[in-house]
């Protein structure tokens, strides 16, 4: 605490310095959190949304070489004696069965990593909310420091041993 009339208004003006020095610093680390989200964000969805492509472009191909290989497996099997399946049915059908676990083996792989890139995301995301919170901790800090600085001069002035105007 001050002992002076002079220390007083000085430690005010200080205070009240750091105060809006620091409103500013969390300011510009606000719209610079809030630009750098924004770019995670577009990111992520430009990520999502090309993965999510070819997650549809593997779909329409399986399909379209899945009912090639069904549509071959029903003239195998016209084709076939009563006996049973030949060589080039089992050939188709183990070529279907293949395509199939392929297939929903990289469905799963995109399934898993859209659940990766989420929680990097949501990581991300809370990491730049606990450093706009901490620049705000500061701010409001320095706002109380300064108003403790403005009770003190103010207690001198109403002691009448302090200017009036201290800046």
């Amino acid at each position: 605490m001050p002992t002076t009339v002079t220390e007083s208004a000085q430690e005010l003006v200080k205070t009240y310095n750091e105060m809006m020095s620091r409103s500013f610093a969390a300011a510009q680390a606000g719209w610079e959190q809030t630009a750098a989200a924004t770019k995670t964000v577009a990111e992520a969805a430009q990520t999502e949304q090309d993965a999510a492509g070819k997650v549809w472009e593997r779909t329409i191909a399986h399909s379209r070489d899945r009912a090639e290989k069904m549509s071959e497996l029903a003239r195998s099997y016209s084709a076939a004696p009563a006996s049973g399946m030949n060589a080039e049915t089992k050939e188709i059908v183990d070529g279907i069965v293949s395509a199939d676990q392929e297939f929903f083996k990289s469905c799963a792989e995109y399934t898993l990593a859209a659940e990766q890139r989420r929680a990097r995301l949501a990581a991300e995301m809370i990491r730049a909310n606990a450093d706009l919170a901490a620049s705000g901790q500061e701010v409001v800090k320095s706002a109380f420091d300064y108003g403790r600085a403005l009770m003190d001069w103010s207690f001198a002035v109403t002691r009448g041993s302090a200017p009036t105007a201290p800046f």
